[in-house]
């Protein structure tokens, strides 16, 4: 018998390691995907049997196309997976059309949108930033007023860190301003073409960054996990992330009735959810709140090596179809291992004529996961130059709690040695 049920996936993360971890899911699970995105190119080693071509960053016209293709094949979709924050919209309005379970398109828009966000957080006494919404510059002005500097410059409906300017004098505001309009243009970048009518202006914070990960079912607001991230605010990229958090469990807590309290407000349901925030001197700042499972591969691998008994891919694939799979709510605290992810970074962008020390990471006897993104003769560029070209490759580290995976981590990232030719232009 043939099946004619398919669970519908808008594309998939970029990053290799993550990409095959969301096919693998179905294939484990045993279901049928259609996958729909702009290009089959980076799908071909997968043999997939239903590819759709669909321009999923535009969403009107996938819409369309997505709609067409159902009601021409007749094939029945039993649930819609979003992996990444442009297609947070485009499956609240499918799944709206086809009446399956997801966020409705109000809620999208809470979390889609960085200014609707902070407007949602307002209702929680003290886990936003000071900040305020920019339209123009006549707002800038009163905004910058009221923010103060040093501060940021985030466009809206942006996400990955793109976008975001840095205004350290009133001085410097409004040129900064203008630039970022500038910069912030769609033919630059599809992620720039959502809510490209606003800004959001936040005062700069202090402190150790973090994640919650977790998803809602029904209503149900489950977390999974809290990961400790390290990022280098000189280029600015973020480079390693680890879990569980070595936050005191007390402040662990807090940080979960605060993360159930803001999903709450923003009415997601059926789906994952992300919140990255700053664990301040006033105590937690939320950061962005996402209408999907997170990336950096938490999800994908550190979550199920620290606690087997956790696949959120896996769980995802069930949430979808309307299917409850939990037996409670909170998981932080049930971790059996300690799991991380580093990113290794070259010395300076430009051409890379030599580097030392891959190979021995991906020897090393805790090595779980382990992809080179780039070789000798490949340019690296800045974030600021292009998104996700600076990135020599990860690594996925596992090993027991007694172990410190921090100094795992940073021994590897000390055995990788590059040389770089540095170019104009960079």
């Amino acid at each position: 018998m043939v099946n004619n049920s398919f669970l519908l996936y808008l594309n998939t993360r970029g990053v290799p390691l993550e990409r095959d971890a969301e096919i693998q899911a179905a294939q484990d699970a045993g279901l049928d995907i259609i996958l729909a995105a702009p290009s089959a190119e980076p799908y071909r080693q997968y043999n997939l049997k239903h590819f759709l071509e669909a321009p999923v960053t535009k969403h009107a016209e996938a819409r369309r196309i997505i709609l067409d293709y159902i009601k021409e094949t007749g094939v029945n979709i039993k649930g819609i997976v979003a992996w990444s924050e442009h297609q947070v919209e485009l499956i609240a309005q499918l799944g709206a059309d086809l009446g399956l379970p997801a966020t409705t398109p109000e809620a999208a828009n809470n979390v889609r949108s960085k200014a609707n966000t902070r407007k949602v957080l307002d209702q929680l006494e003290g886990v936003n930033p000071r900040y305020a919404v920019v339209r123009d510059e006549e707002s800038f002005k009163k905004a910058l007023d009221i923010v103060g500097v040093p501060c940021l410059l985030k466009p809206a409906g942006s996400s990955g860190g793109r976008g975001i300017f840095k205004i350290y004098e009133y001085d410097q505001g409004l040129s900064i301003f203008q630039k970022a309009k500038e910069y912030c243009n769609p033919q630059r970048d599809d992620v720039y073409s959502y809510f490209h009518h606003e800004f959001v202006l936040e005062q700069i914070l202090t402190g150790s960054e973090h994640s919650v990960s977790g998803m809602v079912v029904d209503g149900q607001i489950v977390v999974f996990a809290i990961t400790d991230k390290q990022i280098d605010l000189s280029i600015p990229i973020q480079y390693q992330n680890i879990t569980p958090s070595s936050l005191p469990q007390g402040t662990q807590n807090q940080i979960i009735q605060m993360a159930r309290a803001a999903v709450r407000l923003t009415g997601i349901n059926w789906c994952g959810f992300h919140i990255d925030f700053m664990m301040t001197s006033e105590g937690p700042k939320i950061l962005e709140i996402g209408g999907r499972l997170g990336g950096e591969c938490i999800n994908s691998h550190l979550i199920p090596l620290s606690k087997p008994m956790i696949n959120p891919y896996q769980l995802l694939l069930k949430v979808v179809q309307g299917i409850n799979p939990f037996n409670k709510d909170n998981y932080v605290f049930d971790a059996t291992n300690r799991a991380g992810m580093r990113t290794f970074l070259p010395s300076g962008p430009g051409r890379i004529l030599d580097i030392q020390g891959l190979d021995r990471v991906r020897l090393h006897p805790n090595t779980r996961e382990f992809v080179q993104l780039r070789h000798p003769g490949d340019q690296v560029f800045l974030p600021s130059v292009q998104f996700y070209g600076y990135e020599l490759g990860h690594v996925i580290v596992q090993c027991n709690m007694e172990e410190s995976v921090e100094d795992l981590l940073e021994n590897m990232a000390s055995w990788v040695i590059t040389e770089i030719e540095p170019l104009e232009c960079h």
